[in-house]
């Protein structure tokens, strides 16, 4: 039988290693990561519901199902992540395509991964984006 070399299964252990350091998301509702307080704060978690924007200043994910009291989640660190830059760049077209360039509404169902935090004044959780993608 013959061995593997020392360089491949070096190479071979690495990646086994890094593959298993990367914690998968928790599959969570926006009602759950709201009831969870801080016990999801850091969590990267994978969720969907409604994004809404007005383009300009206001960002959060919306879930109709949670009831008014806690069915809003925030986004917070968004900018670079290439899938929600693209989403911005086709939306921003579809906004110019309809006429509305200044302020356009945005209201689209997409999933989504980030982590967790609380906002700066501690009140609320904020998700920090890794990807976004808008459903069909």
């Amino acid at each position: 039988m013959k061995s593997i070399p020392a360089g491949i299964m070096v190479l071979l252990l690495a990646a086994c290693h890094a593959s298993s350091a990367r914690k998968a998301a928790n599959e969570m509702t926006i009602c759950q990561i709201n009831a969870a307080g801080d016990a999801v704060v850091g969590a990267l978690v994978r969720s969907s519901g409604i994004y809404k924007t007005d383009g300009a200043n206001l960002s959060f994910f919306v879930d109709e199902a949670c009831g008014a009291e806690a069915n809003g989640i925030d986004l917070g660190r968004a900018w670079g992540v290439p899938s929600y830059d693209a989403l911005r760049e086709k939306w921003t077209r579809d906004c110019e395509a309809a006429g509305r360039r200044i302020v356009c509404v945005v209201e689209r169902k997409v999933f989504f991964t980030g982590r967790v935090r609380r906002s700066e004044d501690g009140g609320h959780p904020v998700i920090d984006l890794k990807s976004i993608h808008e459903s069909r």
